[in-house]
């Protein structure tokens, strides 16, 4: 698969998602501008604070993800969980679906990978930021921890199975392979970088 964001290949299969995925990579360019300027709008309605923890959050979930240009497998250990985990508790909802969906597409370029898959990211990582806030507002989770393993459970409940229903047998395989990676990993970083990331957010959030 070609490691810019370019046409959609011919092994595509799903030609509502591709004239999708055409679109927005023909005018990426745009696209990227009308995202950033949102962004950036948000966050100085705010305050400059917000958008320096964001972004500081956003530059480690973006690029950790490259070492798919070495080895093709899934992007099972992310940063992406836990940083829009943060946004979403300390900035809000809006701001966490904006923050997702954009370090969404960013690592999904630094990999050297996007394709017409991106997009089936959009509404599992919407479905997670939104049962985090759900779960932080109404008191049902209040510790980083549950918060964060249990928002990257609903994620795979809704993504494995749109995925799955849009590849064929192999990438099924690989999605797989993504759960039993990808929740054991974010409970050892929730565990170990959760709490201290918490608690600095605490105090400058």
């Amino acid at each position: 698969m070609k490691p810019n964001l370019g046409p959609v290949t011919k092994s595509a299969r799903h030609p509502f998602l591709g004239k999708i995925y055409r679109s927005i990579a023909t005018h990426k360019k745009l696209v990227v501008l009308v995202l950033l300027s949102v962004f950036l709008f948000l966050m100085f309605t705010e305050k400059v604070v917000t958008l320096l923890v964001l972004t500081a959050m956003a530059i480690p979930a973006t690029f950790i993800t490259m070492y798919k240009r070495i080895v093709r497998l899934p992007p099972a250990l992310e940063l992406v969980s836990l940083t829009s985990a943060m946004a979403t508790i300390f900035y809000g909802p809006i701001t966490g679906i904006i923050y997702t969906v954009i370090v969404n597409v960013a690592s999904e370029i630094a990999s050297g990978h996007p394709d017409e898959m991106t997009l089936t990211y959009f509404p599992s990582r919407i479905v997670q930021v939104l049962f985090i806030h759900f779960a932080y507002t109404t008191g049902l989770l209040t510790g980083i921890v549950g918060l964060g393993v249990w928002g990257v459970v609903a994620f795979n409940a809704v993504q494995q199975p749109l995925f799955m229903s849009l590849v064929d047998v192999e990438k099924r395989l690989k999605a797989i392979y993504f759960v039993m990676l990808n929740i054991p990993l974010n409970i050892i970083i929730f565990k170990t970088i959760g709490p201290p990331l918490f608690a600095l957010l605490q105090m400058i959030a």
